[in-house]
């Protein structure tokens, strides 16, 4: 008995170690330019890359922070007087949220045409790597930028809490 007792424990310290590895500590970012803030489990790191879309070349940046199984970024687009004039806020998000789910081989598992703080939004949720992970994506337009946040978790760590708080975290400045 003492020793199913012993075996339990060890494996119970065990599972909170190992739930400990995961969790994060959150602290605001703001952005250089201060068009937005939002929580981050760390020092995001800048990505600038010019990417292909439907509307020509555009220049996007990507601030992202990677634990592991999980990662957690924001990043945006600047899009031009022109492309705004063409394309109507809900062609451009659906295009974005689209785009989104062809990038990662992905499938989609939910979307949803909403509003964020008063901006038209999209949240999608999206199935990776053979049901492994899952990305939760909000993407935002604030007058002439277009807002990706996401965060990339695998499925069995994801926790809909954490989630909905860096999704909810994001704060535009127009």
């Amino acid at each position: 008995m003492k020793r199913v007792a012993t075996l339990i424990l060890i494996v119970l310290l065990t599972l909170f170690t190992l739930a400990g590895c995961f969790s994060l500590t959150w602290q605001n970012f703001r952005a250089p330019d201060d068009q937005f803030q939002i929580l981050m489990p760390g020092i995001p790191e800048l990505q600038v890359q010019t990417i292909q879309t439907p509307l020509g070349e555009q220049e996007q940046y990507l601030y992202k922070v990677d634990k592991g199984p999980q990662a957690y970024m924001i990043g945006y687009t600047d899009l031009d007087e022109t492309t705004l004039t063409a394309h109507s806020a809900d062609d451009l998000l659906d295009d974005a949220s689209a785009r989104g789910v062809l990038a990662v081989n992905g499938k989609l598992q939910s979307f949803e045409q909403t509003t964020y703080r008063g901006y038209p939004a999209r949240d999608v949720v999206i199935d990776v790597a053979d049901g492994d992970g899952v990305i939760h994506a909000r993407y935002v337009l604030v007058d002439n930028r277009l807002y990706q946040i996401a965060a990339v978790v695998a499925t069995k760590i994801v926790d809909e809490d954490e989630v909905s708080r860096f999704l909810d975290s994001f704060t535009p400045r127009p």
